[in-house]
């Protein structure tokens, strides 16, 4: 299985930056979620994985070996595009056929693997249906099987949920994670806004804001301790609590202090804490994390272990 390598990707159009040296690493067997907002450089970025575009400078290897330069057909990529990108006037079939065909592959060998795929994907009784007469989940599952059938060694992911209704989109994700766990000879890039569809369907993540890698790693580890207040804020539902406060000692005991006195929360740091004194600071408290107590106090002191972000 092939691993990939973003070495110092950046992209400009016109005066603005998309990408602003985008550099990370994607391993073998492991579905990655490029998370960031709206114009974070999400697209463009599994674009210039896939050729599509061309970066500025910077390198992308698969399995070692340089394709920055190379045409997408020469890169075994498959991708769906937010709007499925599908031919209305052919048949379910007919489109996830068409890579094949365009390949000349034997006709009695595009209709096995299609078969195969279109049980796995549920959508085998559709086949011979048209575009406009299937619903988005349906065609979010034929762009996918059209993807499929290449035999990529990578499948990228443009927010293909973005598109399709709550319920769908929340059933969708189960069975994304669950394709993606068949088809163990692929690597998954799947760019998504929400954080809520990364931590469901991902193992690893990127959080990418305004084209700059913010953090990458395993998507437990970046929830639990996130780098930065752009990476708490994210990964946090309902949205993250923030309050502006200083650091303060009673004693041989260090407590964080809401600046007008609304809480003070004892902490415990491993770090040496001398370099917190006479500052300010933005704490950041998830609600999930929030607990009720029994006693007659706004706040009263509670021992937390303090992430102390960059």
């Amino acid at each position: 299985m092939p691993e990939i390598k973003i070495e110092g990707i950046t992209k400009t159009f016109g005066q603005k930056k998309i990408l602003d040296n985008v550099t990370f690493e994607v391993k073998s067997g492991t579905i990655t979620s490029i998370v960031g907002p709206a114009g974070a450089g999400k697209s463009t970025l599994l674009k210039t994985i896939a050729g599509i575009e061309k970066p500025d400078s910077g390198k992308i290897i698969i399995d070692g070996k340089d394709v920055t330069n190379l045409p997408p057909k020469d890169r075994n990529v498959s991708m769906v595009f937010q709007t499925y990108a599908l031919y209305p006037h052919m048949t379910v079939y007919e489109n996830i056929a068409f890579p094949l065909k365009v390949k000349k592959v034997p006709v009695a060998e595009i209709d096995k693997r299609l078969k195969e795929i279109a049980e796995m994907l549920n959508i085998t009784h559709i086949l011979n249906r048209r575009i406009f007469e299937i619903s988005g989940g349906e065609a979010q599952r034929t762009a996918l099987a059209r993807a499929l059938i290449k035999g990529s060694e990578i499948i990228l992911l443009d927010e293909p949920l973005t598109n399709l209704d709550y319920k769908i989109r929340e059933k969708m994700r189960g069975e994304l994670k669950k394709i993606a766990g068949q088809s163990k000879e692929a690597v998954w890039i799947y760019a998504t806004p929400d954080a809520r569809e990364a931590l469901a369907i991902s193992s690893h993540v990127v959080v990418l804001h305004e084209g700059k890698v913010r953090q990458c790693g395993q998507i437990d580890d970046i929830y639990q301790h996130p780098k930065n207040l752009v990476v708490a804020s994210y990964f946090s539902y309902p949205r993250l609590n923030t309050f502006e406060c200083d650091f303060m000692r009673i004693g041989n005991e260090s407590y964080i202090r809401e600046l007008t006195g609304l809480f003070r929360l004892k902490i415990d740091v491993e770090q040496n804490i001398e370099h917190l004194k006479d500052k300010n600071y933005i704490v950041g408290i998830r609600p999930t994390d929030v607990k009720l107590s029994k006693e007659n106090k706004v706040c009263s002191p509670y021992l937390v272990r303090l992430n102390l972000l960059n």
